[in-house]
């Protein structure tokens, strides 16, 4: 009697080892199948056209988000620094990284929403890194770059690659021109338009920078910035 029933109390622990053996290789399938399918398994991108920049010069970056996996993922497309979804680390040689702390210039306030991303669908945003480039760049030199982009939910996030870039010292007209800067703006921030807006003294040191230094590695930037400028004042024809 006492042998029959111990079989049979041990025959629902049998029966439950056994489903439990035939279910677990479905499960780990499932939840590699969902760990695959995060956001995280994206790929972020950090790229620049050159790679020697001199001091104060803006530093273009296209950021470029990919799916390339074999699964649909949900990510989004708000690269773009205003967004406040993505983060940019800087060092210098071997020193530990550390967050650019204020990339916009002009933060907004943005409603992102997850976009479905299908295998080989990417999104890209060109930005500029123009903002206290004198304390992020405080020496000539070679620096790292990277970046992170957040989910809308800043719950999880994606690496980029590591970006490399070498900030020289300006010569000659160069070097007028990155002095002008330090002297005419706050902070050397006048080519990143943060104190342009309403202020005639800074709007008439950009229109002087474009005239005297239109030739320096900063011309280009300053020309465009001050016809968004002109734009916005509804002066399109000096925009132009």
């Amino acid at each position: 009697m006492h042998h029959k029933l111990r079989n049979f109390l041990l025959l629902p622990a049998t029966l439950m080892l056994f489903v439990g053996l035939s279910v677990s290789p479905h499960a780990q399938q499932e939840h590699r199948a969902a760990r695959a399918t995060t956001f995280s398994n994206l790929t972020f991108e950090i790229a620049t056209d050159k790679k020697e920049f001199v001091r104060l010069e803006p530093i273009p970056v296209t950021l470029t988000l990919s799916n390339k996996t074999d699964h649909t993922i949900p990510g989004h497309g708000a690269l773009g620094f205003s967004a406040n979804l993505v983060k940019v680390f800087v060092a210098r040689n071997d020193d530990k990284p550390h967050e650019i702390q204020q990339l916009s210039p002009f933060a907004a306030e943005v409603v992102v929403r997850p976009v479905e991303m299908r295998p080989g669908e990417s999104f890209q945003a060109k930005e500029l890194l123009a903002l206290n480039l004198g304390a992020v760049f405080p020496e000539p030199g070679a620096y790292r770059l990277y970046s992170v982009l957040f989910d809308p939910n800043s719950k999880q996030q994606v690496r980029s690659n590591t970006l490399s870039v070498h900030i020289l010292e300006p010569e000659g007209i160069d070097r007028q021109a990155f002095e002008f800067l330090q002297a005419n703006s706050k902070d050397a921030n006048l080519l990143s338009g943060r104190y342009l807006s309403g202020n005639r003294k800074a709007q008439n040191a950009l229109e002087m920078f474009v005239r005297i230094f239109d030739k320096s590695v900063y011309g280009d930037y300053a020309a465009f910035l001050l016809g968004e400028l002109y734009f916005e004042q509804e002066e399109y024809d000096r925009a132009k």
